[in-house]
Parts: structure tokens; sequence; C-alpha cells
């Protein structure tokens, strides 16, 4: 009876463990962007717009400090907001606003964000910034 009863144990003392083990894990994080992820469509407006009689430059996003964080920050009522510790953005929200307008600028415009990049002589390059309050 006492052979019997050892790995009785032994399967019911693994199975605490991994209980254990499970309740101790942490939730799943998602991940949030705020540009498409099929580039198919801004990909041939890109292209098309190689001979663009003006370029823009979108500079960077300036975004309240209480947002300009990785986690989504929800405001919960009048005088409070919510850090959603599992829900993230792909990338800081500054970027992703950036990225998102530049892509849909450059699209609907036919043109291309030189932001970063060498300009070229002799084209018009319109400067936008863009500032968030909340």
């Amino acid at each position: 009876m006492t052979l019997r009863r050892v790995p009785t144990l032994v399967t019911l003392g693994a199975l605490v463990i991994a209980a254990a083990l499970a309740g101790c894990s942490s939730p799943a994080s998602r991940f949030y962007t705020l540009s498409p992820t099929d580039d198919a469509a801004r990909t041939a407006a890109a292209a098309g717009a190689g001979n663009a009689p003006w370029l823009i430059e979108l500079a960077p996003v300036d975004v309240p400090p209480q947002v300009a964080k990785a986690q989504l920050v929800v405001q919960s009522d009048a005088t409070q907001v919510r850090v959603l510790e599992q829900e993230r953005w792909a990338s800081m929200p500054g970027d992703e606003i950036r990225r998102a307008l530049s892509g849909d600028l450059t699209q609907q415009l036919g043109t291309i964000d030189v932001y970063g990049s060498p300009r070229p002589s002799g084209v018009p390059v319109y400067r936008v910034s863009v500032n968030v309050q909340r």
C-alpha cells in the first residue's frame, strides 16, 4: 500500500506546483497601433509621389506627459485617469500619431514626408507640427 501512495503523492505534488505557477503568471499584454497593417496602398501612393511638386516634413508629435507612456491611459471620469497596464501601444503614442498622420497625409496629398531625410533642392517643403492637448 505504501508503494501506491508514493506515485499518487508525487502526482498530487506536481499538480499543486503547476497550479501555483499558473496562479503566479501575469495576464497577457495586448499591443495597439494607429497605423494599418496593410501598407500596400501607401506603398503605391509613395511610388507615385516620386516627382511631387512639393514635400511635407511632419515633425515629431508633442503629447502631454501623462499619456507619453507605453501603457494606454484612459479618462475614467472628470478628474481621474486610469493606466491600463496590460494594454500597450506598439510604440510611444507620439510616434504612433506621427506615423499614422504621415501615412495618411502622404497618401491623400500625393507627396512625400521628408522628416529625417535630406531635402532635394528647389522643391518647396511644408513643415507640419502637431501638439496634442488632451
